[in-house]
């Protein structure tokens, strides 16, 4: 196992902070709170505030079990520890098929807004859908020090746009056209929740950038609260701002939240700048993922799961082959899709099980990791809070325990052939 020393460590804390930012508000942001709106009224705004509150301990429990393996895959050395090395690789696996699968859906979304500003035809959709992959793969590949300097000046962009809408939008609010706080009841409230529950996916992502992390166990004890904290602000901020605009009797149950809370305050050409402004968070979105995935990719590599090529780097430490090895896999992905006519929202759902069902080896490893009481009962009510939410995934669940299998059984034959060489 390869384990990069201080010096090639280019992740400062405030890197890391914008690093989770960036990966988890993205698409959520653009369109889920719209349909929280749509499903509990007034009253979705408990349900950010609830998953704002629950976000500091869900990046805590990814956080604090990886500064005790500071490493690309630490999470999935750690479930090796405990449940075998066969079963840790197979996550590890099931991970990177997992953000195969997913991280193109991404690319999808920014071509849909840049189709809105350019009009072009449907059928285009996927090509470009690729070409944005590849735009977010380039960018990547000029180093960790240069892409983390693009990304962190995103951040300051994003978090100044985001910031105006909302306090333009509260200025010209009008609170006493609210109506009734829950016109669907209290128990709406728990609905919302699971499907708010997607925009506070990624606290985990930022555990694949570990052997990139200088001093990780003081980088992450001080980026995870200011992380936390900037995110549960944006979307409780943004959630008020639109229960004040918007009256939950006319509301279209739309999802294009941001025109919305502008609406009657700028011109028509908002239209164009909404588009542009999801493009942009999309792509910060894209950065992120697409470097968590290539250090998937060479953890594989490091564990001879995949050849020692995808770990070899280039000039500035770029994993090269790693990044050619996605370019390729997103590609093909892309291509299925045009060629099956596929829904990626199902490919989204499939996508957030996969994270569930690793969370549950997670927790289940830092279980048996820890020995003081306080700590296990900290994984044990996780691991609950996970299985509550799992009955809610439905249909999407039998893909995913396909690819779980498909994972095991590929490392198990690995591993046979790894034996059988004398």
């Amino acid at each position: 196992m390869n384990e990069r020393n201080q010096e090639n460590r280019l992740i400062d804390a405030k890197g890391l902070m914008v690093y989770y930012v960036t990966s988890i508000i993205g698409v959520g942001i653009l369109i889920v709170p719209g349909i929280a709106y749509g499903i509990a009224g007034p009253a979705s705004l408990l349900s950010w505030i609830i998953l704002a509150l629950l976000s500091y301990p869900l990046a805590r429990s990814f956080s604090k079990l990886i500064v005790e393996r500071p490493h690309s895959s630490g999470l999935m050395l750690m479930v090796g520890d405990v449940f075998g090395v066969k079963v840790g690789q197979s996550l590890n696996l099931l991970l990177a098929f997992t953000m195969i699968i997913g991280n193109p859906i991404m690319g999808i979304a920014a071509a849909r807004y840049l189709q809105n500003i350019v009009g072009y035809d449907d059928h285009f959709v996927l090509l470009y859908g690729f070409f944005f992959m590849l735009a977010s793969i380039l960018l990547n590949m000029l180093g960790v020090k240069m892409s983390n300097r693009i990304q962190f000046i995103s951040f300051l962009v994003l978090s100044i746009i985001l910031s105006a809408i909302i306090g333009v939008a509260l200025v010209h609010a009008d609170f006493e056209q609210t109506g009734s706080f829950a016109p669907h009841g209290y128990t709406a409230v728990f609905s919302a929740i699971t499907v708010c529950f997607y925009s506070f996916l990624g606290w985990e992502n930022a555990t694949n950038i570990a052997g990139d992390v200088k001093e990780p166990r003081s980088s992450y004890k001080k980026a995870v609260p200011i992380a936390v904290l900037i995110v549960g602000v944006l979307y409780v901020l943004l959630a008020l701002a639109l229960i004040a605009r918007i009256p939950a009797e006319t509301y279209e149950n739309t999802q294009t939240v941001l025109p919305l809370l502008l609406k009657g305050i700028v011109g028509e050409h908002v239209g164009y700048l909404y588009n542009a402004l999801a493009i942009f968070l999309i792509m910060m979105a894209t950065n992120a993922w697409v470097f968590s995935a290539s250090r998937v990719i060479v953890s594989l590599s490091e564990t001879n799961v995949l050849p020692p090529l995808f770990s070899q780097t280039k000039r500035n430490h770029v994993p090269l082959y790693a990044y050619l090895l996605l370019a390729s896999l997103y590609g093909v992905i892309l291509l299925i899709l045009a060629s099956f006519e596929l829904d990626e929202v199902y490919l989204i759902q499939m996508t957030n099980f996969n994270f569930f069902i690793i969370y549950l080896f997670i927790y289940g490893a830092a279980i048996k990791f820890y020995k003081a009481v306080r700590d296990r009962l900290f994984y044990l009510g996780m691991m609950l809070l996970v299985l509550s939410i799992l009955p809610f995934f439905e249909g999407s669940a039998i893909f995913s325990i396909v690819l779980g299998i498909l994972s095991f059984v590929l490392i198990a034959i690995k591993r046979s052939q790894e034996k059988s060489v004398p």
